[in-house]
């Protein structure tokens, strides 16, 4: 019996087919490893490519040749189904694996990590355009060991760094079938057995294509389909999730009234923004959040006599502090523009707290701001001036814990425009639901 069946998945890809399969045939492994490829009907020569690799291996190649185009996950639950191999690793036709011993490192993990429902890797980013640099996915503060509770917060496990131990996942869901979001749902199904295990090591490309499944559709698509997932997991775990699940849905459907806004498509802004309310009345869990590379590191509370005010609670000692970050994205500013940020902070006694304006996606670069207040348990106003370096239609607020283990609270936090006095609000952008 193989101890290691990888499924692949494929459909128009004649462009990276090969590549996928000889990086699964290149693979150093103790014991013997299952490749089955789910080929979709494709309409261009990925079909041909893959039935004459297996013509080649017939010995370790399966095809499961699609009669229709599905678009579902029919096959791939049929194919979880019949697999009898504790392990079970993940492939998409257009991307590739780079270590010939990956999958032996994964099994190695995942035998030495008993408590850990999967495990996964770094993988480089690898851009078809050109437009950007072959770059890691992962941060260099990747935790090792993560928990539903991360998984939920955003997909961070890219599918072709996963292995999963099978056993553990029983008979996937009827629901399933149709899930648009069906990585992520596998991954959360795995994740309520067990640990998800992070291997610091670049072993996989994962290309960025306009023809990709995921990274071929526009943003607004890509947050619909995020809230979808969001609805669809509200009612299929345990109630102790509702609360985060709902403000985590919340924040999507914020996101999605700000593209609309962005793109003059106002009747639709407010109806996502009614959405949100619907589903977070309060807008500080909704707009704030926080950012956190150790378990336990940290955690945000919004205390009820301040209505404006959010807190930090810093739970660790002070070296695991500087990966505690309170960011706000969803702030507007042009390049040369002149701005202030305005806010009040108190902290349970005195420490330094740095505060920020950068872009609120890669490469993740400042925007004009970065200093530092000195806080103590009084309230201070604090106001600080900075010039715009580029335009950017999401900027992020963040305040870093820096390396002291003191909470800290904010307030009042005002985004102004100089020297109009213009007032961007952080909490909904001048959205109105009237």
């Amino acid at each position: 019996m193989a101890k290691v069946t990888v499924i692949l998945t494929t459909y128009n890809h004649e462009r990276f087919i090969a590549q996928a399969i000889d990086s699964v045939l290149m693979q150093e492994t103790d014991s013997p490893v299952d490749l089955v490829i789910l080929e979709d009907c494709s309409t261009d020569r990925t079909r041909e490519i893959v039935t004459a690799y297996q013509r080649a291996h017939p010995a370790r190649i399966r095809l499961v040749l699609a009669e229709t185009n599905r678009c579902d996950n029919s096959e791939f639950m049929n194919a979880i189904a019949a697999t009898s191999s504790p392990f079970v690793a993940l492939l998409d036709g257009d991307d590739y694996w780079t270590s010939k011993v990956k999958l032996q490192r994964q099994v190695e993990y995942l035998e030495q990590h008993p408590d850990c429902a999967l495990c996964f890797h770094n993988v480089d980013l690898l851009y078809d355009d050109g437009t950007r640099q072959r770059q890691p996915a992962r941060p260099a503060d990747q935790k090792e060991i993560s928990a539903l509770d991360d998984l939920l917060e955003s997909c961070f496990v890219t599918t072709c760094s996963t292995m999963l131990r099978r056993p553990w996942l029983g008979d996937l869901p009827a629901w399933y079938v149709d899930d648009q979001c069906a990585d992520w749902s596998l991954f959360v199904l795995a994740a309520q057995h067990g640990h998800l295990g992070y291997l610091n090591e670049v072993m996989s490309v994962y290309r960025q294509h306009q023809g990709g499944f995921w990274t071929g559709k526009g943003h607004i698509a890509q947050l619909e389909r995020v809230i979808q997932f969001y609805r669809l997991l509200t009612d299929r775990l345990p109630a102790r999730y509702a609360t985060r699940i709902r403000t985590l849905l919340a924040r999507q459907c914020h996101e999605l009234a700000l593209e609309h806004q962005q793109a003059g498509q106002h009747d639709a802004a407010m109806r996502w923004l009614r959405e949100c309310l619907a589903a977070e009345p309060d807008v500080r869990r909704i707009t704030w959040s926080l950012r956190v590379a150790g378990q336990g590191a940290a955690g945000l509370e919004f205390p009820s006599d301040l209505p404006d005010a959010v807190r930090v609670v810093i739970g660790r000692a002070a070296a695991a502090s500087y990966d505690i970050q309170l960011n706000h994205p969803h702030l507007k500013v042009r390049a040369g523009g002149k701005y202030a940020l305005a806010f009040r902070a108190r902290a349970d006694r005195e420490r330094a707290l740095s505060v920020g304006f950068a872009e609120a996606h890669e490469p993740w670069e400042g925007l004009g701001l970065y200093t530092s207040v000195a806080l103590s348990p009084e309230w201070r106003y604090f106001e600080e001036p900075f010039i715009a370096r580029a335009d950017d239609d999401n900027g992020r607020i963040h305040f870093d814990a820096g390396d002291s283990p003191v909470s800290f609270e904010v307030a009042s936090v005002i985004l102004r425009s100089l020297p109009e006095g213009v007032i961007m609000e952080p909490s909904l952008l001048s959205l109105r639901t009237s």
